[in-house]
């Protein structure tokens, strides 16, 4: 099991959050080491080579963040859907006469096998 899958959902919202600053502070002294080279200026090669790598480990990093909090947001919207579907079908077994109950069940099965 990944780290990601360990945190809990606060926990994952915040680093989602911390990377993405990481992620933007990294690209703005990279962009600021390109800009400084137009002018005639060069940053050790050595930092700038970490730094660019530094910034694509971050990146799928971030990538694999963001893919846990879609896995856990999806999963969540079904756990609802499921719930709502049994707490309608309880209520509509308690108000609906038994025959139109399982008539709506029958057609319900039978649009389930199509």
């Amino acid at each position: 099991m990944s780290k990601v899958m360990d945190l809990s959902n606060e926990a994952l919202q915040k680093e989602i959050h911390k990377v993405s600053v990481d992620i933007a502070n990294v690209k703005m002294q990279l962009e600021l080491a390109k800009s400084d080279s137009a002018a005639g200026i060069y940053s050790d090669p050595v930092w700038f080579r970490e730094a660019t790598y530094a910034l694509r480990r971050k990146g799928a990093y971030h990538q694999e963040l963001l893919q846990e909090s879609g896995r856990r947001n999806r999963a969540e919207k079904l756990a609802r859907n499921n719930a709502f579907a049994q707490y309608f079908v309880e209520e509509a077994r308690k108000v609906l006469p038994q025959t139109d109950f399982q008539y709506i069940v029958d057609r319900a099965r039978s649009r389930g096998e199509e």
